[in-house]
Parts: structure tokens; C-alpha cells; sequence
């Protein structure tokens, strides 16, 4: 399996298991938070924008092992204070 193959894969996987931790454990109804699909797809394309990005930059100079590593990084503190900004703005209702 190529490296963007196993990105889409590995993306897909995680974010299901992040959507469920994040209306469950990490931003709570009963807090206040309000977790919804349309809500969490806003925090997760720049998250996967920057995890396909470095992908592509870091392909032919990293081996397997550290292109994971680096990839998860990324998209650990990308994702981290992106998500906490839009879970942190209140929702607007129309």
C-alpha cells in the first residue's frame, strides 16, 4: 500500500474513533459543547489538508517509520488548537 492510500485509510479509521471520543469524552454536551458532524468536519479538512500536505513534502526524504511519526505529529498539534478554537466559538443558530 502506497502512502496516500494508507493516509486515506488511517484517516478515515481515525477520525471515526475522534469524532466519537470528542462527542463523548473531550467536548461533552453537558459542558455546553455542541459536537455535531458539519461541526467536526470543519475542524477535520484543515487537519487532513495538513496531514496529506506534509505527506507529499516529506515522502522522498523520510523512511516509512519516520514519515508516520512526523505525519501524526502534525496532525496532533494541527488538529489539537484547531479544534479547541472551534469547539471554544459558540454555535450560531439561523
Amino acid at each position: 500500500m502506497g502512502p496516500f492510500q494508507a493516509a486515506a485509510l488511517a484517516e478515515v479509521l481515525v477520525h471515526t474513533v475522534r469524532f466519537l471520543a470528542f462527542k463523548t469524552l473531550v467536548f461533552p454536551a453537558d459542558r455546553g459543547y455542541q459536537v455535531s458532524v458539519p461541526r467536526y468536519l470543519v475542524t477535520a479538512l484543515p487537519l487532513t489538508l495538513a496531514g496529506l500536505t506534509s505527506i507529499a513534502m516529506l515522502r522522498n526524504r523520510l523512511d516509512r517509520t519516520s514519515l508516520t511519526l512526523a505525519s501524526a505529529l502534525i496532525s496532533i498539534v494541527v488538529g489539537f488548537f484547531w479544534s479547541r478554537f472551534i469547539y471554544s466559538q459558540p454555535v450560531k443558530r439561523i
